[in-house]
């Protein structure tokens, strides 16, 4: 399976010059994935996604953080030392369905604001309300590239 650029899709989809298009295929490839990673907070028995502020986005909102690998969901723990309580590094993979749309739109009534993938470089981001329409406008322009 080809392993998708997403460093470089980003880069498209927010280059001065681009347009719907890039951003669309950025989105595409997301919402192709067969799942989402996300790094776990709290204790084993009350574990939620990590949600923090963004402020290289936003001051004042919660972002819950998500990357497109295992890898680079790794090298953000590590590199901002967010171990759970025995010191582990778990990662929550969190398949991408419908349910997954539900599970944030919970976040967002809980006050976060949006999705913050790849906040180790080469990220990007869309408010938890926007998903929805993204993803319906996406299955009605590329019906093809969603299966």
């Amino acid at each position: 399976m080809e392993k998708i650029d997403f460093d470089q899709l980003c880069k498209n989809a927010y280059s001065p010059q681009a347009g719907l298009i890039e951003k669309d295929k950025l989105w595409i490839e997301i919402f192709k994935m067969k799942e989402w990673y996300f790094i776990p907070r709290g204790s084993r028995d009350n574990i939620h996604p990590y949600i923090a502020e963004a402020k290289e986005i936003s001051t004042g909102k919660q972002w819950v953080h998500a990357f497109t690998d295992m890898d680079r969901a790794t090298f953000f723990v590590k590199r901002n030392g967010l171990f759970m309580e025995d010191n582990t590094s778990p990662i929550m993979v969190v398949p991408n369905n419908q349910e997954l749309l539900e599970w944030l739109n919970e976040m967002q009534d809980e006050g976060v604001f949006g999705i913050y993938f790849n906040a180790d470089g080469g990220g990007f981001y869309s408010p938890i309300d926007k998903l929805d329409a993204i993803k319906s406008h996406l299955q009605k322009t590329y019906p093809k590239d969603l299966k």
